[in-house]
This record gives structure tokens, C-alpha cells and sequence, in this order.
């Protein structure tokens, strides 16, 4: 049956039609198939209409309302000081001083803040900026965002990242039936400390990926410049690459001294970059992707792990590539609207 307020004219129609069955000889349940109407309430509806009193539903006062608009004010204002707080956590804030009649649930206050547009949301995880960190970030925007892709087009995008063997995700969801939390096919591992992982360093161009490399070991200079030895006049090659230009972030191993003169040796500019910037940098997303495609073949070993990651990486599509780097104007462009902080890449 209908559960909400039933209109004037099913209620009067359904009146008529049971004050006039016996002559019609239509039964109560037909009745209340065709209107809509319980069979209960049809019976009350057929004597206030017998008794010529009114089908309109009485006034309805209900239970007064528990939540003043003070005390929504108070929910809002300590929800927007401090947003990472939880429900169970803002209710003895607001509930100070309050009679036990007066105070609210966490669940009112879930649901006054979903009024007022306050979702609970993942937050995003971003490096830490101090204020020179900022200013460098906006000046490197207002600097280089007039540039297109015919000089972007040059650049070879490089950085390291480590894949975990059993990595840590929140985001991390999986469909069961219920009372089997803890069967073993749905139970994630973890393992404290992280785990084993492996360490990879990889470079894209926007016609295209180079070579994956497996950084064994402890992550040197002498190690990064036999990585640009080995793999940049490669990738310059391959993707004829005109007048290359390297990107790389601000670590104390991209600017050694030994991976300085590997550089030079290789004829190769350095493109200016400033520190604590990932948003800015297109293999950011490209790990990202990397790290979902790998996620999902369950890797149980590192050796398999390894394996996955070096096949995940040749299989990723050119235009996966070409959209992260094409993006770049737009990054630039909504760094210098953001006056240097915190974008959404």
C-alpha cells in the first residue's frame, strides 16, 4: 500500500465505492487493489462517510522538534572549525552543559550536517607546504604556464616510487556475504612496517614510455646516473625526441654532483622544478595507474611482483600518457589561481 498521505479523491472514491458494494457487489479487497487504500481504513473512510462527517485528515501535531536552531548552529559552527572531527566526537562538544532530554545523537548530527552539504569524504593527502615552499610554487606557475605543448613535447618526465607487495589501501573495498568477514578469500593483508616492496624508476615522454627499471639495493648517485646512462639516449631514440629536456625532482641524488656530470656528459638540459610538487609532475599519474593495474593481478611474491609491475608498465596505453601530460597547461594554470597551494591533480 501507499505510504504516504492518501489524496482527497482516492479517499473519497474509495468511500463511495464501499458505501455502495452490496448494490455493486464489489468486494473489500477489490476496493482496496483499485484505490490503494488498507481495507482497515477503507472500513473507517465508509462510516465517516455513512455519517456525512469529513474524509480530510485531522491535524497532526506530532512530536515537538527536538533540535533548536541554536543548537544546529552549534553542530554547523564546530563541524566547519574543526572537519576531520566524527560524529561520536562532536556530540559531547555540542551536548556541554545540556539536560540528558535535550541532547543529541550522532546520528542527528550525521544528518544536520548532510543538510548543510558537509559529506563525509576521503580527504586528499598532500606534502606539507611552509610559505617559501608556496611562493616558489606560484612563481613557477606564473612563469612557465604560457607554455604549450610544442615545448612540453620535448620534456622526459622521470621520478621513482615504491610498489608495496601488500600494499595499505583505504580505499581497499570487497563484496561478500554477509557473517563472513573474516574468511580468509576476504581478508586483506597487512603487514607492519609495510611489508616488501620493490623499488622502480621509470620515465615518459608524450609520445611515449621508456624502459621500467629495478632499483636494487640502496638508491645512490652512482646508481641514478648509470639509470640515465642506460635508459635516456634510449628513450631519446625511440621516441625521437628533439632537443630533450630531463625533469626531475629536487632530491639530494637528481642533484648530486656525479648525476650532475652524467648529465652534462649526455648533453642533456634539466628542466627548473620546484620542490614539493607531485601535482605538477605527469608521472604522479602514471604511478597511480600503475599501481591499480598491478593491484588487481594479486601479486604474491616479489619475485611475481616485479614480473606485474614490468608487464603492467609496457601495457599502459599511449593516451593514458598523452592526457596526464597534456594536462600540464591546466595544472599550471589552476596553481596560479590557487596562489601556489593545494590543487586537486
Amino acid at each position: 500500500m501507499d505510504s504516504r498521505t492518501i489524496s482527497y479523491e482516492r479517499r473519497y472514491e474509495g468511500a463511495r465505492r464501499m458505501a455502495n458494494r452490496l448494490r455493486s457487489q464489489e468486494t473489500v479487497v477489490q476496493i482496496s487493489l483499485d484505490t490503494g487504500i488498507s481495507r482497515d481504513r477503507l472500513y473507517e473512510l465508509e462510516d465517516l462517510y455513512e455519517r456525512g462527517q469529513s474524509l480530510e485528515d485531522k491535524p497532526r501535531p506530532g512530536r515537538p522538534k527536538k533540535v533548536t536552531p541554536q543548537m544546529e548552529n552549534r553542530v554547523i559552527r564546530t563541524l566547519t572549525q574543526d572537519p576531520t572531527l566524527s560524529s561520536m566526537q562532536v556530540g559531547p562538544l555540542v551536548n556541554v552543559g545540556l539536560d540528558p532530554r535535550s541532547q543529541i545523537s550522532g546520528r542527528t548530527i550525521r544528518r544536520i550536517a548532510l543538510m548543510h552539504g558537509l559529506h563525509s569524504r576521503r580527504p586528499a593527502w598532500k606534502p606539507v607546504l611552509r610559505g617559501q615552499d608556496i611562493d616558489a610554487r606560484l612563481e613557477y606557475a606564473e612563469a612557465w604556464r604560457g607554455r604549450d605543448m610544442r615545448f612540453w613535447g620535448h620534456v622526459i618526465w622521470t621520478d621513482e616510487t615504491k610498489l608495496e607487495l601488500w600494499p595499505t589501501d583505504r580505499r581497499h573495498r570487497v563484496r561478500r556475504p554477509v557473517h563472513k568477514r573474516f574468511w580468509s578469500k576476504y581478508v586483506v593483508r597487512r603487514v607492519k612496517g609495510g611489508g616488501p616492496s620493490l623499488m622502480f624508476w621509470g620515465c615518459i615522454s608524450l609520445h611515449g614510455q621508456g624502459r621500467l627499471h629495478h632499483i636494487v639495493g640502496r638508491f645512490n648517485a652512482l646508481k641514478y646516473g648509470e639509470i640515465l646512462r642506460q635508459y635516456i639516449p634510449e628513450i631519446i631514440t625511440q621516441r625521437n625526441i628533439r632537443h630533450p629536456i630531463l625533469q626531475e625532482d629536487n632530491s639530494a641524488v637528481h642533484r648530486s654532483r656525479h648525476a650532475t656530470e652524467v648529465k652534462a656528459g649526455l648533453g642533456i638540459e634539466t628542466l627548473e622544478w620546484p620542490s614539493y610538487s607531485p601535482d605538477l609532475n605527469p608521472t604522479e599519474g602514471i604511478w597511480a595507474y600503475l599501481k591499480d593495474r598491478v593491484r588487481r593481478r594479486l601479486p604474491q611474491s616479489l619475485v611475481g611482483l616485479e614480473a606485474i609491475c614490468l608487464q603492467e608498465w609496457r601495457r599502459i596505453p599511449l593516451v593514458v600518457i598523452e592526457n596526464t601530460i597534456r594536462s600540464l597547461p591546466q595544472r599550471l594554470v589552476a596553481l596560479a589561481g590557487a596562489g601556489g597551494t593545494y590543487i586537486k591533480y
